[in-house]
């Protein structure tokens, strides 16, 4: 069992988020990581405390929120990002073509009032050659993670 500043952690695997905020909020679990957008509305009303965010950089809906890195972990990012993907050996110019579209859509005002801002989503429309760079660089990251932790598959 792991321990953190003294207290027992214990994984408790849950079937969704919701089920998770629900014994939150009622003393069953003492902490949870999820997405700031489900629990902010119980931290504004005072029934919970956000701690730190997993991601890169401060949220901005959340500016006084610090990040699990300014925290005291240095590198530390756990974010979820969603991407497009098609298939291998996609010619170039078709991949650069979607992406072309997919960010004029990302752009358009209404598009993003409706489907970015509400979510608290953050676009970051890198290229397909910077997304593949992303990648990269991720599954590195991850990669030692597991190696370290001794983690194995069940």
């Amino acid at each position: 069992m792991k321990k953190l500043l003294g207290v027992d952690l214990v994984h408790v695997p849950y079937k969704g988020a919701g089920p998770a905020v629900t014994d939150l909020l009622a003393g069953q679990i003492q902490m949870m990581m999820v997405t700031p957008l489900l629990v902010e509305p119980h931290a504004r009303a005072g029934k919970l405390r956000l701690i730190a965010a997993a991601t890169p950089n401060r949220i901005a809906r959340l500016p006084d929120l610090p990040t699990i890195a300014e925290s005291g972990v240095p590198g530390y990012e756990a974010g979820t990002w969603f991407a497009l993907a098609g298939p291998a050996g996609m010619p170039r110019d078709i991949t650069y073509a979607i992406y072309g579209e997919v960010r004029k859509v990302l752009n358009e005002p209404a598009f993003r009032e409706k489907y970015i801002d509400k979510q608290w989503f953050e676009v970051v429309a890198n290229t397909p050659d910077e997304f593949a760079m992303f990648l990269k660089v991720d599954y590195e990251r991850w990669e030692k993670l597991i190696r370290l932790s001794g983690v194995k598959v069940e």
